[in-house]
């Protein structure tokens, strides 16, 4: 089962997704938070509380917004949360780091 794309735009933010189950219960997905930084901030500090390191932004043409793609994969009894390309997994046990701006 696929959603291949799912979007909810706003002035201040934007959030865009895409997101496959597979029949062995494996499944993968991505949601690209786009907005200003400090509330991309605030969202990260909201809902990962405890993080080990920054989440690794995108950075886009303008300095007014910035870019976090949320990545999952894994199985279902085991989803892997990435905060970013190559940024740190949600959920490691480890001294709370706060987010920062890019």
């Amino acid at each position: 089962m696929s959603c291949v794309d799912a979007r909810i735009v706003g002035d201040q933010l934007s959030l865009l997704g895409n997101a496959t189950i597979l029949s062995d219960g494996t499944a993968a997905g991505v949601l690209r938070i786009v907005a200003p930084p400090e509330t991309t901030v605030s969202m990260v500090n909201r809902f990962f509380p405890g993080l080990q390191a920054p989440p690794a932004y995108s950075s886009m043409s303008t300095p007014q917004r910035v870019a976090l793609d949320v990545e999952a994969s894994g199985s279902i009894g085991d989803i892997r949360i990435r905060l970013g390309k190559n940024g740190p997994l949600a959920g490691q046990p480890k001294p709370p780091a706060t987010a920062t701006p890019p």
